[in-house]
């Protein structure tokens, strides 16, 4: 017994944060001339593991995750242009980490805005980006709600 519970103890370090995961992103893309690349995108995000729901609204990816998922902002992003799309702005609603001037949702890392004022350690935020190539990446605007 003692055993057991060393080893579910050890391996729950191992164990992602619970409190960082997208819960909705919003992406603005312009779509390439490939009309079967446009339509398959929401297919392809589909496949990502914690992706729950993909709709396309005009211009703008709209994708909602699972509870727990481990979805990276520069994932969702890649696998959108890898067929020539451009993602040209993004808006997310995420539980995350605020640490000094960075918000961290799972892996992905966002520098916060000048005078930001977010509470300390895990939080709901909603934020907006207008660079979505900069590194790390830069929000425009993050609010907690």
């Amino acid at each position: 017994m003692r055993q057991w519970i060393l080893l579910t103890a050890f391996l729950g370090c191992f164990a992602a944060p619970s409190f960082a995961q997208f819960k909705e992103l919003r992406l603005e893309v312009q779509g390439t001339d490939c009309i079967s690349c446009n339509a398959s995108l929401p297919e392809r995000l589909k496949r990502v593991r914690g992706v729950d729901s993909v709709a396309l609204e005009g211009n703008t990816a709209v994708l909602k995750f699972a509870a727990e998922n481990r979805v990276r902002f520069e994932q969702i992003r890649d696998m959108i242009e890898q067929d020539g799309t451009k993602v040209k702005a993004a808006s997310f609603v995420a539980k995350g980490k605020h640490e000094g001037d960075t918000l961290k949702v799972g892996t992905s890392q966002f520098a916060l805005p000048a005078g930001a004022s977010l509470p300390p350690d895990e939080i709901v935020v909603s934020a907006k980006i207008s660079d979505v190539h900069s590194n790390p990446v830069k929000l425009d605007e993050a609010r907690a709600q």
